[in-house]
Formats: C-alpha cells, structure tokens, sequence
C-alpha cells in the first residue's frame, strides 16, 4: 500500500536544511498517511547506513569527485542546481550589474570544505584566471551558518543557486562555467 508505511531518507546537512521542506511539504500532503525519516548526515560521501538499510534512499549531491557513488547503487538524477557567487544582500557587489571574477580575488569567502564542490569549482576559477586561491574566511559545512554569516558580513561564497535563493542571498552576475550541481536520489 503506497500510501502508508514508513520511508527512511538521509541527505546532507545543505539539502535538509533546504530542499527538504519542500520535498516533505508536497509529499506529506500526497501521501499523509506515510511516516517520514529525515536525518542530516555531515559527512555523506559514502552514504553511510545505505547499505545497512537503515535508510530507505539518500536525497544527494552526487559525490565528489567524479560524481562517483558507492557500487550496487541505482541513482536518478532529479536536477541540476548551478553553482553560483552569492553575497548578502547588505554586500557592496550586491547592487553590480556585472562582475569580473578577478574583482573577487581580495574578498574573503566562506566554503564547506577543500573537497567540496563548491571549492573544487571556485579554485579552478582561480587557476585558470592565473590568480591566486580564494582567501578563505571560514571553512564549514553548515549552510545555515555561512548564510546567516553572508546575510550580515561582508564575505561571498560558492553554493547551489536554489540554496542561495532559500537563504535570501544574493546570486551575483558573476561570468562562471556552466558547473552542474547534480541532485539525484540513491537506492540500493
């Protein structure tokens, strides 16, 4: 019976904080009669209790990366969410109707990790621009963090286009590769 029984869902910590209140919002009320499980899990490269079954699917980011994922894994790609420069609103590029990359250069920058995708995408735009790494400011997975940081400071970071949205950001008109965000859903 489709519309009942339990369904165990484990996703990083920028898609719970995010994208799932949609998800749970729409599904909740397609199927009210089915018990969901969301866990934010911090470091979900490998997405760990999959194959334990303690989780029914992953709602992801496709790993890093090659957007490799573990073996014995079916995965549907549901999006591509772009990553983009995004500020607070508050920000004096905030107001730019176009900004070269270089001018990012001096700014401090707020990323989740040196493996991330976001960074993986920013440090190659600085590479192949012959500048300098990014000068980072704070190194956190916590989105909410670095949002609630942007919306009040003075800092720029590399996110999906939808999470900039969500936080009330700014998405800057910065000239960027084409990078995919892929979000996909896991299952053994």
């Amino acid at each position: 019976d489709p519309t009942s029984g339990e369904v165990r869902i484990g996703c990083p910590g920028n898609i719970s904080s995010t994208l799932m209140l949609r998800i749970v919002q729409q599904f909740k009320q397609d199927y009210p009669g089915v018990l969901l499980h969301v866990d934010a899990i911090q470091n979900p490269q490998d997405l760990p209790g999959l194959h334990e079954r303690k989780y029914d699917l992953y709602l992801t980011n496709l790993p890093l990366p090659e957007h490799r994922l573990p073996e014995g894994l079916d995965v549907e790609l549901l999006f591509n969410d772009p990553l983009i420069v995004a500020a607070g609103t508050g920000h004096r590029w905030a107001s730019r109707r176009k900004i070269d990359f270089a001018e990012l250069a001096e700014e401090t920058w707020l990323l989740p990790r040196a493996d991330s995708w976001n960074y993986i995408c920013i440090a190659d735009a600085f590479r192949t621009r012959g500048l300098p790494g990014p000068k980072i400011g704070l190194w956190s997975n916590d989105a909410p963090l670095r949002a609630q940081l942007l919306a009040k400071g003075s800092a720029v970071t590399a996110m999906g286009k939808l999470n900039a949205q969500w936080y009330g950001l700014k998405v800057l008109p910065v000239d960027l590769p084409p990078w995919p965000f892929p979000i996909a859903i896991a299952m053994l």
